[in-house]
């Protein structure tokens, strides 16, 4: 690239203007470019150096083929499931996320729907909106004293555990890739201790083909004491059929989920093709389900923008 010219970078998803705060005019050229279909997008994209998605784009070899100029694609938000890296490697084209931007809308997110299950917040609010007034049948507990698992520990899962820290409560953190992170409240752990001791299971990691039903039934059969599980990940982690299973034999005692695994790629709506293991799962008093918002508040919608606007112009500052 002749360093006189401007860098180009197509904005396919919407993204909050806080994204464009750091690219000089005269040196960037973002293109807002809402609502394309992907032949659409394949047929400009050779004219960019930097394609900007959210989560509504399959970014895939197909698309990525012709775009010989492209040098970055850069995901608003965390999950990078929807981009093609391993084919962005080859072709020597960076892959950027902001995951720190919605980690403490996920963490307080997480916490709310553990306080929801053990306080009976929403069992209690679904009767007294029916007009039942039942106080001893919605006899909540503490966390204090409990031990929670926490598998991932990356932005996600280390804003929560800081979260938790006002709590008396044991934190055992679990990360196959990272260690060198306990501290004196957070215990780095093993699986087996989590197994062992959790009185609740907060999952913090990504999907893959190594996560793809991450907890189901041999997992949760290793666990010594019925647990309450909560995923705010993404929905493939946890085997649908299997939980059900779980909560039915007494193994799960309740399920906090802002996740399905019958979400569309890119999570605005579902695809029910297992229609009544869907309405066995609502069936149970014992589930909280929320849409995919844990991520979505007013102010991690700026951060998220900020953040990966920020990398983005950090990454082509060496072009000037």
């Amino acid at each position: 690239m002749d360093r006189k010219d401007k860098i180009r970078i197509l904005i396919i998803e919407k993204v909050d203007a806080s994204f464009q705060q750091p690219f000089p005019t005269h040196q960037f050229e973002l293109d807002h470019r809402y609502g394309l279909k992907p032949d659409q997008v394949k047929a400009i994209l050779p004219g960019y150096d930097a394609l900007i998605v959210r989560s509504g784009y399959r970014v895939n070899h197909e698309l990525l083929e012709f775009a010989d100029n492209l040098k970055l694609v850069g995901r608003l938000g965390s999950g990078m499931e929807n981009i093609d890296q391993e084919y962005c490697n080859r072709r020597s084209i960076a892959c950027i996320n902001s995951p720190e931007g919605n980690r403490d809308a996920v963490a307080e997110h997480t916490l709310g729907l553990i306080l929801g299950f053990s306080k009976k917040i929403v069992s209690a609010d679904r009767q007294v909106h029916l007009h039942q007034w039942d106080r001893s049948k919605n006899r909540g507990f503490e966390l204090s004293g409990k031990t929670i698992g926490i598998v991932g520990f990356g932005n996600t899962g280390g804003a929560f555990a800081q979260l938790l820290q006002s709590f008396n409560i044991k934190i055992l953190a679990y990360d196959k890739y990272k260690s060198g992170f306990g501290t004196t409240r957070i215990v780095e752990s093993n699986l087996e201790q989590i197994y062992q001791e959790a009185d609740i299971l907060s999952l913090h990691i990504p999907y893959n083909e190594e996560t793809h039903y991450w907890f189901s039934m041999p997992r949760m059969e290793k666990f010594r004491k019925p647990i309450l599980l909560i995923n705010t990940s993404r929905g493939s982690i946890v085997h649908t059929k299997d939980l059900i299973t779980g909560l039915e034999k007494g193994m799960v005692l309740g399920v906090g989920l802002d996740v399905l695994e019958y979400e569309e790629s890119n999570f605005q709506s579902l695809s029910l093709f297992d229609d009544t293991t869907f309405q066995k799962l609502l069936s149970f008093d014992e589930v909280i389900i929320t849409p995919h918002i844990a991520g979505l508040t007013t102010e991690s919608n700026i951060k998220l923008a900020e953040i990966l606007g920020n990398k983005v112009f950090s990454f082509f500052k060496v072009y000037f």
